[in-house]
């Protein structure tokens, strides 16, 4: 085992839900943990969506950003419609067999017009990531629940410059536009380019 290994270690979403149990031991306390690697805040927004209302929250906590920031040749609202529509599509062609190889067959077919790669974007802009956590948020309160939003981590400015730059203008865009919609935003300082600023002043 490592030396650092801690046994009584666990994740965050078991962690939470052990200290707020602790805290009101005659209450009943559930935590769902929701979080999905690789989900930007699009697919965040059409889970909470569709299971909300199954799931009845008291509180929802959300964050996103390092996927939102990545960059990929067209952007999820494209790659990843959650209109009815092309769910259902999405939904058949991973169910069905014969209407995959149907699929498959009529894109053979059109090959009228070469495929060109866009130049690559993030996978959400700067305006649908605010745009996803408000609705976020104003879909939990209509249900009654309380809402925390939790500034994303900080993108390494060494290995990957432009996610780094633009996670930090999306961080300070979200935060600027919870305190205007006056909801709980928590920034964990030793998660931001803070804690590597202080790191580096302590090597020299």
């Amino acid at each position: 085992k490592p030396k650092d290994y801690d046994p009584e270690w666990q994740p965050f979403p078991m962690l939470l839900e052990k200290e707020l149990r602790k805290a009101n031991p005659s209450r009943k306390i559930e935590v769902f943990p929701m979080a999905v690697p690789g989900y930007t805040s699009h697919q965040g927004l059409a889970w909470l969506r569709r299971d909300i209302d199954y799931l009845q929250p008291d509180m929802v906590i959300a964050s996103f950003g390092w996927n939102d920031v990545s960059v990929s040749d067209v952007p999820d609202r494209q790659a990843i419609d959650t209109r009815w529509a092309p769910v259902t599509i999405r939904w058949l062609i991973d169910h069905s067999q014969a209407f995959a190889h149907a699929t498959r067959w009529l894109r053979s077919r059109n090959k009228s017009a070469p495929f060109v790669a866009a130049a690559p974007v993030p996978r959400v802009s700067d305006a649908e990531y605010i745009d996803n956590f408000t609705q976020i948020v104003n879909l939990a309160r209509s249900r009654s629940a309380s809402v925390i939003i939790i500034g994303a981590p900080y993108r390494d400015s060494t290995t990957n410059p432009p996610e780094a730059q633009l996670m930090t203008r999306y961080r300070a865009s979200l935060k600027s536009a919870m305190q205007q919609s006056n909801t709980p935003y928590l920034e964990i300082l030793e998660l931001t380019e803070a804690a590597g600023s202080v790191l580096d002043m302590a090597k020299d």
